[in-house]
Formats: structure tokens, sequence, C-alpha cells
């Protein structure tokens, strides 16, 4: 049996069959484009494509579950009295974190015998996939919650990740993302495979042997195209998914995000994300 529960918000990473197969649990955003609503997911070509019309023409939301939501998803897993790694779409990108944090608080207040830990990913789609990768492999090697917890936010915290968008005919856009969600090191391309070498290059020199995830949008040559690049460039293990469809509507159709773990940074200290006492972390709200 598994040492610890993994749980996991929005995420095209998680379909149902991965549910199936890893053991995983999810919690999805919800997705509005006009009057139409659904889960956040990987939805069919033909229903993703008229999502996206939908949201161009008659305006889109994406809502991050509520701090309830999300106790009560935490409620049904603590009575199996195990403990609990959750893995939340970055605080940079929606309130998910936020709210995750604070629904962890009040489970543990009710359910003393466990532990909920929630890593904060800094990413909302191929760099939570990929901490989600080396959860399950601490998981399968019998690593406590507390240890995961410490690994997985040392790597959240060296996530390199890069994104590629079309912004006109023959014109791509390269944008690094830090760890807060923005964009920084902005290049713009003629060539979309110059952009791919970039990436390429950049995992090659930093990365720690970990796979490389890349996710692409509804419109699915560019990322074909990105796999074949990268793999001439050196970049020998590629996890491949398509992106969630809030992912979508956010990046665009043709848009490609990747993730890979880098160098940790100078100022990475490690003592920083080390879990310490429950109760230096976790403290139930306040009336």
């Amino acid at each position: 049996m598994r040492n610890f529960f993994i749980t996991i918000d929005s995420t095209a990473a998680v379909t149902d069959e991965m549910l199936a197969h890893t053991g995983v649990s999810t919690i999805r955003f919800d997705v509005k484009a006009g009057n139409f609503s659904c889960p956040d997911g990987i939805l069919s070509y033909e229903n993703a494509k008229e999502l996206m019309h939908r949201a161009l023409t008659e305006g889109y939301a994406i809502n991050a579950p509520s701090a309830a939501r999300y106790e009560e998803f935490f409620d049904d897993l603590a009575e199996k009295n195990r403990n609990i790694i959750h893995i939340s779409c970055g605080a940079g990108f929606s309130d998910a974190y936020n709210n995750a944090v604070k629904a962890s608080r009040n489970t543990m207040v009710k359910f003393k015998r466990v532990s909920i830990y929630v890593v904060d990913s800094h990413s909302p789609c191929a760099g939570q996939a990929l901490l989600m990768d080396r959860a399950l492999a601490m998981c399968e090697n019998n690593a406590s919650a507390e240890e995961a917890f410490v690994e997985l936010s040392e790597g959240a915290a060296r996530l390199e990740q890069y994104a590629v968008s079309t912004a006109a005919h023959g014109i791509f856009v390269l944008t690094g993302v830090d760890n807060a969600g923005n964009g920084y090191n902005i290049r713009r391309y003629t060539s979309f495979n110059a952009a791919c070498r970039t990436i390429a290059d950049a995992y090659c020199q930093n990365a720690d042997g970990a796979p490389l995830y890349i996710f692409g949008s509804t419109e699915i040559q560019n990322m074909t195209k990105a796999v074949a690049r990268l793999r001439k460039s050196g970049c020998t293990d590629i996890r491949i998914s398509s992106m969630s469809i809030a992912r979508c509507l956010k990046a665009g159709p043709e848009a490609i995000c990747v993730a890979f773990f880098g160098k940790p940074r100078k100022s990475q200290k490690k003592s920083f994300y080390r879990p310490g006492k429950d109760s230096d972390f976790f403290t139930p709200d306040e009336e």
C-alpha cells in the first residue's frame, strides 16, 4: 500500500485512463464559454474547437474549485487515514493554491491523524505533470509524504518553463515563464524550429535526467513538429499530452507548453522547504 495519496487539481495530464492506472485523484476547474459550461479536461477535437469558438465570440471564464469544494474533496480521502500530497496549480496562475491550503487546514482539524501537504507547482499544465510524475515515483519507492513534499517543493522552485505561440503568420513567440506565472525573456523567431532549438539547448544544459514534458493546444501540428525538433536536438525522454481546455483558452489554439527540471537557483535554500511541525504550516482558520 502506498504511504500517501496523490491528488492534483485541473491538468490535462490526468485523464480518466491515468486515474484508473495511477490512483491519482483529481479535482477539476470549471470552464464556461457563453452559456455552455463543463469541467476542465481534455475534450475531443470537435468539442474543443466549438468551445474555443464560443469563447472568442461570447467570452469565457475559468473558475478554480472553491475552498469548500477542496475541503469536501480532502475530507473524503482523509477518512481513509492516509496522508495526502496535493499538487496544485501555481498560485501565480489562479486561486486554486490558496483555496487548497485553506481547505487542507480545516480538514486536518477534523482528521487529527492526517497531514495534507499542498505543493505550489508554479505551473498550470506541463510543469504540474512533471511534479506528478516525480510524486508517483517517490510513492512507489516508499517515501513519506513529508519527504515527497520537500523534494517536490524544491523541484517546483527550479522548473524551467517555456511557451511557444503564434503571433502572426510566420512569426513565433518563445516566452520563458517564471514561478509567479509571468513571462520573461520574450523572443520572436521567424522559424518554429529555431524556437524549439532554444528550448532543447536549455534542457540539455540544465536538465537533471528527468523527462521533458510538452503539452499542445487544440491544433496539434506545432506540437508534433516540436517533438520532432526536440528529439533531433538531443531531448530523448519526452512525455506528450494535450492541454486541458482551460489552458487551450489561455494559451491559444496553436500554442505549446514545455517544462523540465533545471539546476537549483543560487538563491534557493533547501531549508526554506523543510516542513517542520504541522503547527508551523497548518493552523485552523480563525472564525
